[in-house]
């Protein structure tokens, strides 16, 4: 092996090989990215966007609250909309007759869609609110009882939390309900003043959640569901306000009179008034306008265009049915539109949500019927959404060629099978009992299980030589003498 040798000089080296890269200096500053134009400004002080910045609104009063619900239509319909659809439909589980006491229970002549219902729209209103239970038996300062004999309700009563003071906390470290409140007393211009309860004996009615939830007994624990939208219901309101205004002004006559200016700045004013009397008597008794042409008059009319006004109605409904979480059909009640529009899966999430509040509130609901009923009750719900009469006949014609499949041309269920099992889940489309099912079918195997030993015997007889129907064996007749 041979070895080459290179003989350079220090110099050389560095005249010959690259120069080292510099080490960088890292710094310990923050990165901002984003795009920046110094020459016309975008992303430097100068861009209008920096000037913006989130700032907290002050939480709407009790008054202004109760002004939205009474007076704006919309503001009560963003309110009431998710519990009346939640429970439209009765609740199954229980017999006529405990409906029947319950719905009593819950009638109140101040309460027009029942106490149940107007606690919830009283928290979703004022951010939180209780129904209060009145127990036949016990102190109101016990916990309440359990669902029993002792559990007798003798009213039902709705207090929004602005009327409700906190008189003691929980203060057991180990409580889930630590620094909660665990006795209430009513305040205020409400019926029951001054009445002192445990916790324990209402049910409580939430309303927006907040960000951070705070313990303090002087802050509301939500918000109400209009705050994040009174915004948007204000701009709502003064949009329709301005067109309502904008019609009136819709088409303005305009009328040019030579030397008005002159006539109305002189002192006797009467010549100019007499001839605009003139000019409007004229155009109210014939329609029709008396002008001087030599005095160049004229008249005509400006027309105020509302060409793309449909279509900016519509974007701003969008934004307040964006903002209170609720599709535009049910929201506005408009039929839906635009080609091929069916709104069908707007409606299908919205009843998705209906269904998770319902989840929730139904818990309150069950909890008060339990307590009237003297025993623990278990409430199932009908379906919010239902197929068409024509989609449910299609089903079912489907769910036919299915069992067709199964029964006759695979093998593997038999007709009995099919029919007890339809019959339970509902898709016949008709009421039939699964036990009336499972009788007719077995007594229609027996009676062709019958016909078919019929036919057997008939064949044996006639090919034994013996007529069909001749007893046989023991059963025989007796032989003629000889």
């Amino acid at each position: 092996m041979s070895t080459l040798e290179l003989d350079y000089t220090p110099g050389q080296l560095a005249t010959i090989l690259p120069a080292a890269a510099p080490v960088p200096t890292w710094s310990t500053a923050p990165i901002n990215d984003g795009w920046i134009n110094t020459i016309s400004g975008l992303g430097t002080e100068r861009d209008r966007r920096a000037q913006y910045s989130i700032q907290s609104n002050t939480e709407l009063t009790d008054q202004a609250l109760e002004t939205l619900y009474n007076e704006n239509w919309l503001a009560r319909r963003i309110v009431e909309l998710l519990p009346q659809q939640a429970f439209r439909k009765e609740p199954t589980g229980i017999d006529e007759a405990q409906l029947k006491i319950w719905q009593d229970l819950d009638a109140h002549e101040l309460y027009t869609q029942g106490v149940f219902l107007q606690g919830l729209f009283t928290g979703r209103t004022f951010g939180g609110a209780v129904i209060l239970v009145g127990f036949v038996h016990g102190d109101p300062l016990e916990p309440a009882p359990e669902p029993g004999p002792l559990s007798a309700i003798a009213w039902l009563d709705v207090v929004p939390w602005q009327m409700l003071t906190v008189d003691a906390t929980e203060q057991d470290a180990n409580s889930k309900r630590f620094k909660l409140p665990s006795v209430l007393r009513v305040t205020g211009q409400h019926p029951r003043n001054g009445l002192r309860f445990h916790i324990s004996r209402c049910v409580i009615c939430e309303g927006a959640a907040r960000a951070l939830p705070s313990t303090a007994t002087n802050r509301r624990p939500w918000l109400s569901v209009l705050q994040a939208v009174h915004e948007t219901l204000r701009d709502y309101d003064v949009s329709w306000g301005s067109i309502s205004n904008l019609l009136e002004e819709a088409s303005v006559g305009v009328m040019k009179l030579q030397g008005l200016f002159k006539m109305l700045a002189s002192k006797d004013q009467s010549v100019a008034q007499a001839r605009m009397q003139t000019m409007a008597a004229s155009k109210s008794m014939i329609r029709t306008l008396f002008l001087d042409a030599d005095g160049n008059e004229s008249f005509e009319r400006t027309e105020v265009s509302f060409a793309a006004l449909p279509q900016l109605m519509q974007q701003i409904n969008l934004r307040m049915a964006g903002g209170a979480d609720l599709p535009a059909t049910k929201l506005f009640g408009q039929e839906p539109a635009g080609m091929n529009a069916t709104g069908e899966s707007d409606i299908r999430q919205f009843y998705d949500s209906v269904a998770e509040y319902r989840k929730r509130a139904a818990l309150k609901l069950q909890k008060l019927m339990s307590w009237a009923l003297g025993k623990e009750v278990s409430l199932e719900w009908p379906a919010l959404w239902e197929m068409a009469d024509k989609e449910k006949a299609e089903v079912r014609f489907l769910d036919a060629q299915a069992d067709k499949i199964w029964s006759v041309d695979i093998g593997a269920l038999t007709a009995e099978d099919i029919g007890v099992a339809r019959a339970k889940d509902g898709s016949f489309g008709i009421d039939v009992d699964p036990n009336t099912i499972a009788a007719d079918i077995a007594k229609q195997a027996a009676k062709e299980q019958a016909e078919q030993e019929r036919a057997q015997a008939a064949q044996a007889a006639k090919l034994q030589g013996t007529p069909p129907g001749t007893p046989q064996g023991d059963n025989a007749p007796p032989a003629p003498p000889a």
